[in-house]
């Protein structure tokens, strides 16, 4: 095939296609590969900051719910029976928390939604309880760093809000706990998928604030260790114009991940965490479709050129065969010569 000429053009065409294939595919796959980086970046992180903002509107509605119960106990400081008992429970129940109650000054009794009061009598000292101290210095509402419950054993947070009577006098503090397993459930559903979840860390102690596996709360790990390091190294991460600048951590299976983070309130920082496999399966899978595309051109290519290279050519492999006959003639190989008929 490549001792004539159509063969050796064709060959040398081919090849010049192949190498034009090449290098277009490979900037066109470059190009998408950056483009489907970013948009599974822009994907993770969009879901990074839907989880921050169902978080912040979750907090929100406990935080609003304790302060307009501080309100209207402010409004009725004396109302201390079972109607406020009564009360208590229902602001439980409908605002989601596990325990709601207030605690007097002037008593130092602790009234609870589960219809327990105590006092120092019962071995309960309501104003020097840290819920109470810190709401009463701060004069506002407050929210308790996370802690594990004596009585439970679970974690939790509390909200707080001290409460002041129309002359602006401290009566008490109104209080709510919540379940951090309960919370986690609540708000990180939204990141949760096959590859990827959101938790979120303090970085300041470097443990665990929220997280989908209920036994990592309050606790150590890799992950947090890592974040609170870089986050003590550089502070700047922390900075709103750097949201969204990617880390690879390596979690406790030995496997890579891509993360995102976040700054919240106070000390935490929420993060997205998804498997670099994932990323690594979005090119490998780009990667094959270009390939195989590629390959397809090169086969369609080859034929194309080869018809029209054929076709084209033909007038020349007939004065080839002519002239290989009239030599032939010539130099006695042959008895007679053919007319070479071109149109």
């Amino acid at each position: 095939m490549f001792k004539t000429i159509n063969g050796k053009i064709t060959a040398i065409v081919c090849v010049l296609i192949i190498a034009i294939l090449v290098v277009v595919n490979f900037i066109s796959y470059q190009a998408a590969k950056d483009l489907s980086f970013s948009s599974l970046k822009e994907m993770q992180m969009k879901t990074l900051l839907d989880v921050e903002k169902t978080y912040e509107l979750y907090s929100q509605s406990k935080k609003q719910a304790i302060d307009e119960f501080a309100k209207e106990l402010g409004k009725n400081p004396y109302t201390r029976d079972d109607t406020l008992l009564k009360n208590l429970d229902l602001m439980a129940r409908s605002a989601g928390f596990d325990l709601f109650y207030v605690g007097f000054e002037d008593t130092g009794l602790n009234h609870r939604s589960n219809g327990v009061v105590s006092g120092i009598e019962q071995g309960y000292d309501t104003k020097n309880r840290g819920w109470y101290k810190q709401a009463k210095a701060a004069g506002k509402l407050i929210t308790t760093k996370p802690y594990r419950s004596s009585t439970s054993g679970k974690s939790a947070i509390t909200f707080a809000a001290p409460i002041y009577d129309a002359n602006k006098n401290f009566i008490g503090v109104v209080a709510g706990d919540y379940d951090l397993e309960r919370y986690a459930k609540d708000v990180l559903i939204l990141g949760k998928s096959n590859n990827s979840y959101v938790s979120a860390y303090d970085h300041k102690n470097a443990t665990v604030f929220l997280h989908h596996e209920i036994d990592k709360i309050l606790q150590k790990n890799p992950q947090s260790e890592i974040i609170s390091s870089i986050i003590k190294q550089n502070p700047s991460f922390l900075d709103p114009k750097n949201e969204g600048t990617m880390l690879e951590i390596q979690n406790t299976k030995k496997q890579m991940q891509m993360v995102v983070c976040s700054a919240m309130e106070s000390d935490y920082v929420i993060c997205n965490m998804t498997a670099k496999s994932t990323y690594e399966k979005a090119s490998q899978e780009l990667l094959k479709s270009q390939i195989i595309n590629g390959l397809i051109a090169v086969v369609i290519a080859v034929v194309v050129v080869r018809f029209v290279i054929v076709h084209f050519l033909k007038p020349i492999n007939i004065i080839q065969r002519g002239l290989n006959n009239f030599f032939a003639f010539v130099n006695h190989e042959s008895k007679s010569a053919e007319l070479i008929n071109i149109n």
